[in-house]
């Protein structure tokens, strides 16, 4: 019956893989998307700790296997689709993390990693035939720790700064150091021999993910910009907020607000932001006004306005600073983490009211 079932499995594999992997990629996408919800709850974490725990898994039966040669058909059959459920398990993974990653990413910021975070899903479907070969699997998986690391650390211990970026370090050697450490047991030949490339690879992999943090590259996860915009007047009573400003023009419609500001000299201007965080996590925000210098080709910082936000409210943390000493020219707001990580920016340009305005409206509960 075993043998029957692996013949069978064996002819369907060959036959279908490369129709397979590309449908359960965009099938596994798209049901992230509409599932992971928010990158604090347990269910969510729950998942991509399962992903992991079958990639570890997967990875050390393959070993084992090789090195056993077991002759028992079910281990045969099991042998034959662990490479493909492997393939599937990385795919869930890198697909988890595009979700949250980009949920907490400035495009015109951290382009780079979420380019590395593509390639790796959209390389996950184009080398099968590299999920038999031990330092291929160990290099992605240290990667998915990595990546899970920098932000289930600050899930835990509720802030983001230097030192827990380099304990989310420590914390993803350390399991991928386990993992090397079990698979010495099984084949300690197989270790020895790919010794150099698995040495490169993960120093690499941890190189350039601190390259990237510290030049900024890396979305500030779990922290995310759910609202951002430049308002004329801004009224508060308890958690409501009266938001009023200029609409956008019709081509501008993923922006909140306008991109051009009719102001008057004396008059205050507004940057409203609505930061999502986890729940007990506390940080420090900052709106950094700039203003571009025509002449030099340079942002010229103005002021640097701050306040703390609390984590759990589905909507974001709320908060707004202003400024009434501007000048007229194109002005842009990062929204910034105290060690200068760009959760968002709004961009705009101040010019001169000549007549009265009729703003628009929202309440934001």
């Amino acid at each position: 019956m075993i043998k029957k079932i692996y013949k069978k499995t064996k002819a369907w594999l060959d036959k279908y893989e490369k129709y397979l992997s590309p449908v359960a990629m965009g099938f596994g996408f798209v049901i992230d998307n509409l599932t992971l919800q928010r990158i604090d709850l347990w269910i969510e974490n729950l998942v991509i700790i399962t992903y992991l725990s079958i990639a570890v898994f997967s990875i050390l039966y393959l070993n084992i296997y090789k090195k056993k040669k077991y002759k028992n058909r079910f281990l045969s059959l099991l042998n034959l689709i662990l490479p493909f459920i492997l393939q599937i398990v990385f795919g869930g993974l890198f697909s988890a993390f595009m979700v949250f990653y980009s949920r907490s990413a400035t495009l015109f910021v951290s382009w780079p990693f979420l380019l590395i975070l593509v390639s790796m899903l959209i390389g996950n479907e184009l080398f099968r035939e590299r999920y038999e070969r031990l330092n291929f699997h160990l290099s992605i998986l240290y990667l998915a720790f990595f990546a899970y690391s920098v932000f289930a650390v600050p899930v835990l211990v509720g802030r983001i700064d230097v030192d827990i970026w380099m304990a989310s370090g420590g914390l993803s050697l350390l399991l991928i150091i386990v993992v090397i450490l079990l698979l010495h047991r099984i084949d300690p030949e197989a270790i020895k021999k790919n010794k150099d490339y698995l040495l490169g690879s993960i120093i690499f992999i941890y190189a350039l993910f601190n390259v990237l943090y510290f030049t900024n590259l890396i979305p500030p996860i779990p922290l995310s910009l759910k609202s951002a915009g430049v308002y004329h007047g801004i009224n508060r009573s308890d958690s409501r907020y009266e938001l009023f400003f200029e609409k956008p023009a019709w081509y501008e419609f993923w922006k909140e607000t306008s991109s051009t500001y009719h102001w008057q000299k004396g008059e205050r201007v507004y940057i409203f932001s609505a930061i999502f965080a986890p729940t007990r996590f506390k940080q420090k925000i900052y709106h950094k006004w700039q203003i571009y210098d025509e002449e030099n080709n340079e942002w010229l910082e103005r002021d640097r306005l701050g306040y703390s936000i609390s984590g759990g409210r589905d909507g974001g943390y709320r908060g707004y600073t202003y400024k009434t000493n501007l000048e007229l020219g194109k002005w842009r707001v990062d929204v910034i983490t105290d060690d200068e990580k760009i959760i968002g920016r709004v961009k705009f340009e101040i010019i001169e009211k000549n007549s009265d305005l009729i703003f628009d409206q929202e309440i934001n509960n």
